[in-house]
């Protein structure tokens, strides 16, 4: 593969051709899509798919099982569904839940204090943000922390949340495989959606706002040493500890200087916001992967505002090699659309950035195996992955 240290960027911008789908203008057509999605759509495809998997040649790849195949159709057909009507039934409120006191919710910080890429706008100011500890809140003042990773959960800025529904497989990996630290611990990020249905306060730099709200509270008001700090996150969580890590590397503009993570895990991250939706049924592993057009359709046209572009590197980090000592460890699968851009961001890191990149890639899986692993049956090779990046960690945090 040929490196370069920016990728050459279109001067058009896509935004422009990206419209909301007409299912979900009005609460009548998005009903009738609904019911016609539930009651006919859905098991038909369900029966039609699991009568096809049975036959190991007729399944998007030959080596995926059963229940691997039929996952991923499934999970493409749900997707689908929630993008063509706009509506993100995974999301929860600030109450606490099943999770109880290790759900947490932080009030933002004077507004003086985001500065740069993050100052607030008149659309966008900072807001309330939630998380949840596994497993369980540390004491204030830090004491007997060990390592914390502090991750942010995908979903293209339009899905999900930061509870255990979503969350608590890949907590008990990370976790599980962190053998050197003493009473380590995870803190998963909600932070604004670009999908919630509140003007454009979910509109960049909503998130990147969010972000550094719960950075500062774990830093400064739980007192825990940011070089015990790791920055996590799967697909647009990726995208979004890449634009909080530019953010701290390039604090210009006034507030206080935030002080640099420990180290940062990279799952399939979403790279590259400028591909335009049209052209990924004709990309390379598109069959067997989850990502559709009307996913990142959804997000490009709610997350990014008019006056960016989607070449910017704090919407495409792919554009621009972020400047860091601090260690980047990527996951990614080998069968998952973004596998070329994935590749092109490491080897651009490794050739002109300053701190160590390390790398594993789940040769037959599809995106995200972090955040779908369990449910699609990649358990035992996103266990060996998020061991491997704990090694990663252990041999070069601290050494920047």
């Amino acid at each position: 593969m040929t490196t370069t240290t920016t990728t050459t960027t279109t001067t058009t911008s896509i935004l422009p051709t990206l419209h909301q789908p007409l299912w979900a203008r009005t609460l009548p057509f998005t009903l009738l899509y609904t019911t016609y999605f539930l009651v006919l759509l859905l098991p038909l495809k369900t029966l039609y798919y699991s009568i096809r998997y049975y036959f190991p040649s007729y399944r998007p790849l030959p080596t995926w099982t059963f229940r691997q195949s039929l996952t991923l159709s499934l999970i493409k057909l749900i997707f689908g569904f929630i993008a063509t009507v706009e509506y993100n039934p995974f999301r929860f409120g600030l109450k606490p839940g099943s999770e109880g006191n290790r759900f947490v919710v932080i009030d933002p910080f004077d507004q003086d204090e985001y500065t740069a890429m993050a100052k607030p706008n008149e659309d966008v100011k900072p807001g309330i943000v939630a998380g949840v500890w596994t497993p369980e809140k540390p004491e204030e003042g830090g004491k007997g922390v060990g390592r914390v990773y502090m991750h942010f959960h995908g979903g293209g800025y339009t899905m999900f949340d930061c509870r255990d529904l979503f969350l608590k497989f890949g907590a008990s990996l990370l976790l599980d495989a962190t053998k050197t630290e003493v009473n380590a611990k995870a803190f998963a990020v909600r932070y604004r959606l670009s999908s919630e249905k509140e003007g454009k306060r979910g509109m960049f730099p909503a998130a990147l706002q969010d972000a550094i709200t719960a950075y500062r509270y774990v830093v400064e008001r739980l007192g825990i040493d940011s070089g015990k700090v790791v920055f996590s996150g799967d697909s647009a969580g990726g995208n979004l500890a890449l634009a909080l890590l530019r953010y701290l590397e390039e604090q210009d503009g006034g507030g206080k200087r935030l002080p640099l993570p420990g180290g940062i895990l990279l799952w399939s991250p979403w790279v590259d916001l400028s591909i335009p939706p049209s052209r990924f049924p004709s990309m390379k592993n598109f069959e067997t992967d989850m990502v559709l057009p009307a996913n990142t359709g959804w997000g490009y046209r709610t997350f990014i505002p008019r006056e960016m572009t989607e070449n910017h590197p704090y919407i495409s980090p792919v554009k621009k090699v972020l400047e860091t000592k601090v260690p980047i460890w990527v996951n990614w699968g080998g069968k998952e659309v973004y596998d070329g851009v994935i590749r092109e961001f490491i080897e651009n890191q490794r050739r002109t950035g300053k701190g160590p990149v390390g790398d594993f890639v789940i040769e037959d899986a599809p995106h995200d195996m972090l955040g779908c692993g369990e449910v699609m049956g990649w358990v035992d090779e996103t266990r060996e992955a998020a061991a491997d990046g704990i090694r990663f960690l252990d041999e070069h945090m601290g050494k920047k």
